[in-house]
């Protein structure tokens, strides 16, 4: 497989021209759209940008994928969701976004699906792996001893990102030999939990995995304190039904314990290294 990668210093996906020219240059099978504004509290004051990035790019990209006939994967969210009760949600459940990025994100799953009929648009929620996430400022506060506050009424279900990549990587094999299976699939690892439990389990994995900080991590779960999320324009339940993926696809991820045990490690070497280089500097 050859994968052609652009940042988005070479490709800004809300220039029409420069998404054209990719197009023509790369002319690809299979069109991976990872870019989105992701900034949920900024975009309430930045709509056309949020718009300009999560609605408008994607029908573009749609569009042009359909032109050279390749499949489009583009990744939406939960926060398409309102978020109430406590029932998983499916891919066909009303969606009723709070924020103006969940309703960005929304207007992009509609683009994708009105531009081209090849595609397969992943629902994702508490996405972690490389440092910069949930996890990575829960363990980064944990060992330098700052006080823990976390919310524990908003629930959902971590999943790791390298769990992600091999799930999308095999359902685009799938959906490629056969288009019928194109559409809205949820990707998440199995089982659910709320940020203060996951935390808690997190600082206890670490515990186990670095004996040497064992007693600093261990005084910071014990003492971690519990907070309450009022809404506003971020959904309190998160999680996803994810069966038809594995009615349709035949794919589940693993337990999110797992994921999060497995990607640990790493986790913490990338607080290592962000510290080393601020050091460095």
């Amino acid at each position: 497989v050859r994968v052609v990668a652009y940042e988005r210093s070479l490709l800004d996906i809300t220039n029409d021209a420069k998404l054209s020219s990719a197009f023509a240059l790369v002319r690809p099978n299979v069109v991976v759209n990872a870019a989105a504004y992701t900034a949920v509290d900024a975009a309430e004051h930045d709509v056309a940008k949020a718009f300009a990035v999560n609605a408008y790019a994607p029908g573009v990209i749609g569009a042009l994928a359909k032109q050279y006939d390749a499949l489009t994967l583009h990744f939406s969210t939960d926060y398409v969701f309102r978020g109430e009760g406590c029932l998983p949600y499916k891919e066909d459940d009303p969606t009723e976004p709070l924020s103006v990025y969940g309703q960005s994100k929304l207007a992009g799953e509609k683009a994708i699906r009105e531009s081209c009929d090849k595609h397969l648009i992943a629902r994702i929620g508490w996405l972690y792996g490389g440092g910069r996430d949930f996890f990575g400022a829960i363990l980064q506060k944990a060992l330098s001893g700052k006080p823990l506050d976390v919310v524990d009424n908003q629930w959902g279900t971590p999943s790791a990102v390298d769990d992600i990549a091999l799930w999308c990587a095999a359902a685009l094999k799938k959906v490629i030999a056969d288009h019928s299976l194109s559409g809205t699939y949820h990707v998440a690892a199995q089982g659910y939990t709320s940020r203060y439990d996951s935390a808690v389990t997190a600082l206890a994995m670490a515990e186990r995995l670095y004996p040497d900080k064992a007693e600093t991590l261990s005084r910071m779960r014990k003492t971690m304190r519990r907070n309450t999320l009022s809404g506003g324009y971020r959904p309190l339940n998160c999680r996803l039904n994810t069966d038809k993926g594995v009615e349709r696809l035949g794919l589940r991820l693993p337990p999110w314990q797992d994921g999060l045990y497995k990607t640990l490690p790493s986790l913490i070497q990338a607080l290592k290294n962000e510290a080393l280089l601020v050091k460095r500097r």
